[in-house]
């Protein structure tokens, strides 16, 4: 049974959604660090390089957030919201490979067939609230050490940028910044959170870590 994929089911609430809708920022977060490793993972599966995965990874949860005021947390009308979030990360996929037109996919027929069906990854057990807890409580951590960590301007920046869908351009004249210094602040704040992301995957693959975890 595959804790990961349980731990997602569960972290779809309402509050969680809410939140994310209200741009708020550890709502946000919480979203990029628990998701995160599926996204990864729905990716990792079409065989691309570990750079372009993180890249439309970063698109996905752009768009996430840029679509999130659409999206009602109703099965009737979208599904969970693990679902439509695959949804998202299917079409960055295909916009990548229409963009770049590279070489012909070369993945097995049987993943690739995976990877495009929602119903082998999103339809899983709910797990117990103990490890809902757990997770949350990691994912706040999380939060708390990038957002602490982050010297205001670059904090503002990556906020801005990254999630307002603001330009750099009109971010570094009212942070008083040059647009460079403004987009190496996103780079900056967007690869701590995948580090982040990195921590919590393995974390949770570990079954002692992951049992300590519930203590």
């Amino acid at each position: 049974m595959n804790g990961k994929r349980q731990l997602v089911q569960r972290l779809t609430t309402v509050g969680l959604i809410a939140g994310i809708q209200a741009r708020k920022n550890d709502a946000w977060i919480r979203m990029t660090t628990l998701f995160g490793p599926l996204v990864h993972k729905w990716i990792h599966r079409t065989g691309l390089q570990s750079a372009d995965v993180a890249d439309i990874s970063q698109e996905v949860f752009q768009a996430a957030v840029e679509s999130i005021d659409r999206y009602k947390h109703s099965p009737e009308k979208h599904g969970s919201f693990t679902g439509w979030l695959f949804g998202i990360t299917r079409n960055k996929i295909r916009d990548f490979f229409n963009q770049t037109k590279n070489e012909p996919l070369k993945v097995d027929s049987r993943i690739l067939e995976n990877c495009w069906d929602p119903k082998s990854i999103v339809e899983d057990e709910v797990p117990e609230s103990s490890i809902q807890n757990a997770v949350v409580g990691r994912a706040h951590s999380a939060a708390k050490r990038i957002r602490g960590n982050c010297e205001l301007h670059v904090w503002q920046s990556f906020w801005r940028v990254v999630v307002n869908g603001e330009s750099a351009v009109a971010v570094s004249k009212d942070l008083e910044l040059t647009p460079e210094a403004v987009r190496q602040a996103c780079h900056r704040t967007v690869r701590r959170i995948q580090d982040e992301l990195s921590k919590l995957e393995k974390e949770f693959e570990t079954p002692d870590t992951f049992a300590d975890a519930l203590d």
